[in-house]
């Protein structure tokens, strides 16, 4: 018996009412299915299931030893519910000394000797991983925030200034300071509630686009794996967004309010301001942060952008572009090997039990015989097809043997930059190479504690395109009945279609041999999925913040133009030219995209040094991407002040002198 998944239940069965008590096959094995999980309901795993079924029917279903049989049983994932008011720390106690006593008579390998707990509350558990992930995110929405939150604060400087005769006639009349500034934050407030709801709807847009674009740009085989969290906003969603504009309406708000309300009664009701702190500094600090965080920010979608293309070229050592990869059922290998093998579009076959391109390789601690020097090497067992498959060359050397693969001999592949980790400047073919002190628990690495190095392959990606070229890699032999392994065909014509083949006949020999078939192209275009989305997001969140630092510049330059109108027709009349004119508000506009371009690029070689050890493909010091940046502010900054100047150079210097 079974219970279907929701979306299982209306994909692959259309939603049929009745299908509560029929019988199903699930890998040619009929089953009853007791139940539909409720929509929403993915499970507390990685990637979304199909089903769930009892665990008495995993030997059964995926051709496996009894896990209560006589054998060593898997590794199994305990799921516990903590009483009310037991936290994690009493619960790893609690659970750390029962397991401890109850694996004290087994052998050392098996005793446990800590409990490591993981909350699957949600579908992301809030660890460190998870803040680390998701922070540089939070930070740029944040300066983001604090750049729209400067602008507020210029508008309410500026309207602090036109309502200063307002202002002084209400202290002259005698109404209390924190009255009149309760008055102005409450203003405020009001704005930023309207502002934080608007927000908050737009958001429900703005997510649904994101996902559907998401969904749009990964490959559709894959689509199925993607496990999404619900980013619907709710309540709490509102409530922090509506918490959030009245915070920064308060801090943004206050220093307008206080400086507008200040105790000066005769410059207040003259609408004039004191020496001792002027408006105009604020303004121009506020304008200088809002670029200097708006070139932060583009300094890093510069590199990000940049770190993408580098990503798409990135070479990974081995042959993708005609190479399918088959996930077999144990049960169905052997006929479906020779099914592979006799099909025409394959001309030769691999095994390995990694995936060349669908994670890192386990490491393993590894040194040569007699060397002190351990060296941390991604582990593969492989057969010598899957060299041949994928293309990677043995520089050195010799293959694995069929009986080396058959028997699984205690000899070595290992890649050059495990040769030069482990015998710098030496030969390695014939050297052993030894597992560290630790006891593997893969039987096959037990048996092969000292191997023999019989060839050296060229440097590839093991697993992941992130770790480059240069990760050490020892090879162990395998074939493809193994257990486990992956099997690697390569095709002629088009891998696609040759998939869709594969896949149908392969399936016509038996219905549950292939459990996962894909290309390595497919897997490629995954892993370079995540840099792609990352440079578009920041793209998205760099363009917001130019766009409000512009209207910034251009709000406090126009509202300084406005001021300064009488001035600039007495400088005309006095015999200033136009381009004079032009060029003083452009250098106000410089003078602040400089300071503030010089701030960005400070604090951005500083956010470079932490993603220099997170993003090891990309170049956190690229010098295109900082110019690109530095180059688009600037731009920006001279576009924003351009309508200004020009409002600046066609003041009629006559009808100003006619109205002093």
């Amino acid at each position: 018996m079974l219970v279907l998944s929701h979306d299982a239940w209306q994909g692959k069965f259309a939603g049929d009412s009745g299908i509560v008590g029929k019988k199903v096959l699930v890998h040619g094995i009929p089953v009853t299915v007791v139940g539909v999980a409720a929509k929403g309901f993915t499970g507390i795993g990685t990637v979304p299931p199909d089903f769930w079924a009892p665990i008495t029917l995993l030997n059964r279903l995926e051709g496996s030893d009894d896990l209560f049989g006589a054998k060593e049983a898997q590794v199994l994932r305990p799921v516990l519910r903590l009483k009310r008011r037991v936290d994690e720390r009493q619960a790893r106690a609690a659970l750390g000394a029962w397991a401890a006593n109850t694996t004290a008579s087994l052998p050392d390998s098996l005793r446990w000797t800590h409990v490591e707990l993981t909350s699957v509350a949600s579908a992301l558990p809030l660890t460190a991983e998870t803040i680390a992930m998701f922070s540089p995110a939070a930070v740029a929405l944040a300066l983001v925030l604090l750049i729209a939150c400067a602008n507020v604060a210029n508008v309410m400087l500026a309207r602090g200034v036109a309502r200063q005769r307002e202002i002084g006639v209400r202290l002259a009349l005698g109404a209390a300071r924190t009255r009149l500034v309760r008055q102005l934050l409450t203003e405020s407030v009001l704005l930023a509630l309207a502002a934080a709801a608007l927000g908050f709807f737009i958001s429900q847009w703005t997510i649904d686009l994101g996902v559907r674009l998401m969904f749009a740009s990964v490959p559709a085989e894959f689509v199925p794996y993607l496990r999404i969290v619900p980013l619907a906003p709710d309540l709490r969603v509102f409530a922090f967004v509506l918490l959030a504009g009245v915070a920064a309406a308060l801090i943004f708000g206050l220093a307008p309010a206080l400086q507008a309300t200040r105790t000066n009664i005769v410059q207040a009701s003259r609408g004039e301001f004191g020496t001792a702190f002027r408006p105009g500094r604020l303004r121009g600090a506020l304008v200088v942060g809002q670029i200097a965080m708006c070139s932060l920010l583009l300094i890093v979608t510069g590199v990000l952008l940049r770190g993408a293309v580098t990503a798409d070229r990135l070479p990974t050592g081995m042959r993708t572009r005609d190479v399918v990869l088959l996930n077999l059922d144990e049960q169905a290998r052997a006929a479906a090997l020779a099914r592979l093998r006799a099909e025409p579009i394959v001309s030769d076959v691999g095994a390995s039990t990694q995936s060349p391109l669908d994670g890192m390789y386990p490491s393993l601690g590894v040194r040569g015989a007699g060397d002190a020097r351990i060296a941390v090497a991604g582990v593969d067992f492989v057969d010598a097809g899957f060299f041949r498959v994928v293309g990677i060359p043995i520089v050195r050397g010799r293959p694995f043997t069929q009986d080396e693969e058959r028997r699984g001999s205690p000899v070595a592949i290992v890649s050059e930059a495990a040769a030069r980790a482990l015998w710098a400047g030496r030969d390695p073919i014939g050297q052993l190479v030894q597992q560290s002190a630790e006891p593997p628990r893969d039987s096959r690495l037990a048996r092969a504690r000292t191997a023999r190095v019989i060839g050296v392959s060229r440097n590839a990606v093991s697993g992941w395109i992130g770790t480059g070229l240069e990760r050490p890699v020892v090879f162990y032999p395998a074939s493809a009945d193994s257990a486990g392994a992956n099997v690697l065909a390569r095709v002629t014509g088009d891998a696609k279609q040759a998939q869709r083949r594969i896949d149908l006949d392969v399936s016509a020999v038996d219905p549950r041999a292939i459990n996962e078939i894909h290309t390595l192209d497919d897997y490629l275009a995954v892993q370079r999925w995540p840099f792609r989305i990352f440079s578009w997001l920041s793209a998205a969140i760099g363009a917001l913040a130019l766009t409000l630092t512009v209207i910034g510049i251009y709000g406090v330059l126009s509202y300084l133009v406005a001021q300064r109108t009488k001035e600039i027709g007495i400088r005309m009349a006095l015999g200033a030219s136009v381009g004079v004119v032009v060029g003083k508000v452009l250098r106000q506009s410089l003078r602040y995209a400089v300071v503030g371009i010089a701030a960005g690029s400070v604090l951005a070689l500083g956010v470079s040094k932490v993603f220099a050890s997170v993003l090891v493909i990309v170049d956190t010091f690229d010098p295109a991407g900082y110019a690109w940046g530095i180059a688009v502010v600037l731009a920006a900054c001279v576009a924003a002040a351009w309508a200004p100047s020009q409002r600046a150079a066609r003041v009629n210097p006559v009808e100003m002198l006619r109205e002093e």
